[in-house]
């Protein structure tokens, strides 16, 4: 078709115009192969979220490092800042489950996601709430257990596990470019 000479009764700037617009569905069909080599490089169909909305990272992908970075990528970023903890409801904000155990944890201690924090009752419930990742408590900004705490307030002062790391444009750039000549080398 590119190289062909216009049918008999196109003329030469419609035939143009036709070759064109299917080059351009031609390399619109490329493109959608870009999910397709997304999916088959990651291992996609092989990822699952269980029902406590942890991921599942399959055996083949046994990485430890690779699996590390997966997970950052799948599991949602904390609602706060980096070293805060907020409470995902308003209610009454107790530090144990009962007044004469000890608390879920206090200043200084160390969590690992998925570990209570602390509890907010909502109308006679009564919620456990987990931590979205490990870290170590600085500071406890709530004193007392019945006190009246709002949503989105920030309940502790922590120190993360895991350090944010900020690319730099030209890392972005460098990233970008690498992963498209991959692409780019498999179609």
């Amino acid at each position: 078709l590119c190289n062909s000479r216009a049918p008999k009764g196109i003329e030469k700037e419609q035939w143009q115009a036709v070759k064109a617009a299917h080059k351009g569905y031609q390399l619109g069909n490329e493109v959608l192969l870009l999910l397709a080599h997304v999916a088959y490089s990651t291992e996609f169909y092989n990822l699952s979220v269980n029902e406590d909305l942890t991921i599942h990272i399959p055996d083949t992908l046994a990485d430890s490092e690779l699996q590390k970075a997966m997970a950052k990528v799948l599991v949602p970023p904390p609602q706060a800042k980096s070293d805060e903890i907020l409470a995902p409801s308003g209610g009454m904000y107790y530090s144990r489950e009962a007044p004469d155990m000890d608390t879920f944890i206090k200043e200084g201690d160390h969590f690992e996601a998925g570990e209570p924090l602390f509890i907010v009752e909502v109308m006679k419930m009564f919620n456990k709430v987990n931590a979205p990742f490990s870290g170590v408590i600085e500071k406890c900004l709530i004193e007392n257990d019945g006190e009246i705490i709002k949503k989105g307030q920030p309940i502790f002062k922590i120190v993360p596990d895991e350090k944010i790391e900020t690319l730099s444009d030209e890392q972005i750039a460098k990233i970008k470019t690498q992963a498209c000549s991959v692409f780019i080398d498999r179609i």
